[in-house]
């Protein structure tokens, strides 16, 4: 049996593939994310810098809708 720390992330990671018109094996995807962690300085790091990044996404799709309900509202 898997424990809950080695299966952090695979959903998220699922439903990447799933939008792009196909889904991975929760096997295949759980490998897909321990290449990336390995690639990118390990387990920790790599979440961290995905944490950061997606943060800085995020407010940068806000501050977008932001600027466009505020543009809609001044004209």
């Amino acid at each position: 049996m898997r424990d809950t720390k080695e299966w952090r992330g695979t959903t998220s990671t699922s439903r990447v593939f799933v939008q792009k018109g196909y889904q991975l094996s929760d096997e295949l995807a759980l490998r897909k994310v321990q290449v990336l962690e390995r690639r990118y300085g390990g387990t920790q790091l790599a979440h961290r810098a995905a944490t950061i990044i997606q943060r800085a996404w995020r407010e940068y799709c806000l501050m977008k809708q932001w600027m466009v309900i505020r543009h809609k509202h001044d004209a």
